[in-house]
């Protein structure tokens, strides 16, 4: 989704100031900078997201790639089943398409997935670069059709924008639980998204098309950021409560144990006091002769 909607957004940057960048051969280098800088903050955005895409496509584990060989026996099994009850019908249609469906039968869901998603990001880069040129060498860059296409592209973005934020938001939602994402990265994204907007807005040539996008970006980034941090101070108050219990209870089974199991009453006073006082009467009668 990011790389789809970052390279409508370029599109639609390159299309509306296709005369800033014709003017980069008539003006000074700095001036030039300045003018495109827009195209150049929206191009680096879509960079980092081709570059997030190729190296998730890249680095993907070789293990979830193909299906184990218990799986291809399974898949064999239930082909040979069902070819066996229609082989009249299905004989003549072996060819192209059995084989491609045969190739794609020893890899896994995920990776068809995976190729499936690379298949549709170049069959979009190719129709934005094509039709794009196409329009712009016979109708020109000011032309109402071009206009209208990098319009057609700004929302295209947009709709991208929002399939890719509300569910994210749903889910931290429900879960009720931060998970994975980080508050610190989006306190940052979150101005900087709205800050990004407005520069594209100010820039000749651009309308609303060219930041719409972007302005969405920010504020569904800001609701999902609002929801994390009310689910971070909910988890921390839980967690402090449950850490007081648990030292509360320590406390008392530390107590216990200090104790005593069996309380002896008071000791009655010791006879060796009333020997002390006393005597005995052969000692008295031994003192009186004395």
């Amino acid at each position: 989704m990011g790389t789809l909607g970052a390279c409508s957004n370029i599109t639609n940057m390159m299309l509306l100031q296709f005369h800033a960048v014709q003017c980069c051969a008539t003006e000074p280098p700095l001036e030039c900078a300045i003018n495109t800088l827009g195209i150049m903050q929206v191009g680096i955005q879509w960079l980092m997201f081709l570059g997030i895409f190729i190296l998730y496509v890249l680095y993907f584990p070789q293990s979830q790639k193909y299906i184990t060989p218990l799986q291809e026996e399974e898949r064999q099994a239930e082909s040979t089943g069902v070819s066996g009850n229609g082989d009249a019908e299905s004989s003549g249609q072996l060819g192209y398409f059995a084989a491609i469906q045969k190739w794609l039968g020893k890899f896994t869901v995920e990776w068809r997935t995976v190729m499936c998603v690379v298949a549709a990001a170049i069959a979009h880069h190719l129709i934005c670069l094509l039709f794009s040129s196409l329009l712009i060498i016979k109708l020109g860059p000011q032309a109402p059709q071009t206009r209208t296409w990098a319009g057609f592209l700004g929302i295209f973005s947009l709709v991208l924008t929002c399939i890719q934020f509300l569910p994210q938001i749903a889910k931290t939602w429900r879960s009720r639980r931060v998970g994975a994402l980080s508050i610190p990265m989006m306190l940052l994204q979150t101005p900087g998204g709205y800050m990004f907007s407005y520069s594209i807005a100010v820039r000749p040539g651009t309308n609303w098309s060219s930041w719409i996008s972007t302005f969405m970006a920010a504020t569904l980034q800001g609701i999902l950021l609002i929801i994390c941090i009310a689910w971070w101070m909910r988890e921390k108050h839980e967690s402090d409560r449950v850490q007081l219990i648990s030292e509360l209870a320590s406390t008392d089974q530390a107590e216990e144990e200090e104790a005593p199991l069996i309380q002896h009453p008071e000791a009655p006073a010791s006879p060796k006091l009333f020997t002390m006082n006393s005597s005995s009467p052969r000692k008295q009668r031994s003192q009186e002769q004395e």
